[in-house]
């Protein structure tokens, strides 16, 4: 615990030469407990009298922001004694078991069905003031064991009024006997649409994650406040061909004049 501490005062504030760096790049700290790290971050934030940013202490002591925030509050805001907040876990004498009865399945299953957008942190929050004071582990394990509930994210849609109902309804009626009984018989069908693409990497903050110990070695998206785009224009017909893909000039705002220009240019001789 000592020479872990030393490692971080000598990395932080000192910043020795390279020679010594190597030193300590060899060392293994993989073993330390997360409750070693913990007592270092106490032992820093105590020492320097909270004079020292949230990211300095989560890049030393391999936490999450979060987490340092999380600590420093508790020390300055609520008061607490450091020294508990050490142990991950209440002691046996302290700890109380909470078991998964009929009562509690019904109990978590109310506030569900009050709120279908409710976390399972929020829930286990509420049942806190009971008298069970559930961990939430416990509830995550009724949640998804006992209920069989999953998380899903909500759905997109398009709105449709009854009008609009009503009026694809007719529509695709109309469509479908054209396509049926053609006025003229063999008759090929042309079908087109664009397209804008974004030339920017994608990225999913939901699904997109990294498995590393420091939130400082997860690789960056880099994103600009103005991508570029590019519009392309493409047709299809009933028999299987398609033309090759047309191509907007950059920063061309598409009008009827110039839709009506594309398919004379291109997409006329290509039928021909």
């Amino acid at each position: 615990m000592i020479l872990f501490l030393d490692i971080l005062e000598t990395s932080i504030f000192i910043g020795n030469s390279t020679a010594d760096r190597d030193v300590y790049s060899n060392l293994d700290l993989s073993k330390l407990k997360r409750e070693d790290r913990r007592c270092a971050l106490i032992v820093i934030l105590c020492n320097l009298k909270g004079e020292i940013k949230n990211s300095f202490l989560a890049q030393a002591t391999g936490f999450t922001v979060k987490s340092v925030r999380r600590l420093r509050h508790r020390i300055e805001r609520d008061q607490e004694d450091p020294f508990d907040m050490i142990p991950k876990q209440r002691t046996d004498s302290e700890a109380i078991r909470t078991v998964r009865d009929r009562h509690l399945v019904r109990q978590v299953e109310a506030l569900i069905r009050q709120n279908r957008g409710i976390s399972i942190r929020q829930i286990a929050h509420k049942i806190a003031g009971t008298d069970k004071s559930p961990s939430l582990a416990t509830i995550t394990r009724l949640v998804h064991e006992d209920l069989r509930y999953r998380s899903y994210s909500s759905r997109r849609g398009q709105f449709l009024s009854p009008r609009m109902m009503e009026k694809r309804v007719e529509v695709g009626t109309k469509l479908l006997n054209i396509l049926k009984q053609p006025k003229e018989s063999p008759m090929i069908w042309f079908f087109s649409d664009e397209k804008v693409f974004c030339q920017q990497q994608k990225h999913n903050r939901k699904n997109n994650w990294w498995l590393v110990r420091s939130p400082f070695e997860v690789a960056r998206v880099k994103e600009v406040k103005f991508p570029a785009h590019v519009m392309v224009f493409g047709v299809v017909s009933s028999q299987g061909y398609v033309m090759p893909p047309y191509f907007f000039e950059d920063g061309l705002k598409l009008n009827a004049d110039v839709y009506i220009e594309v398919l004379r240019t291109h997409v006329l001789p290509w039928i021909r």
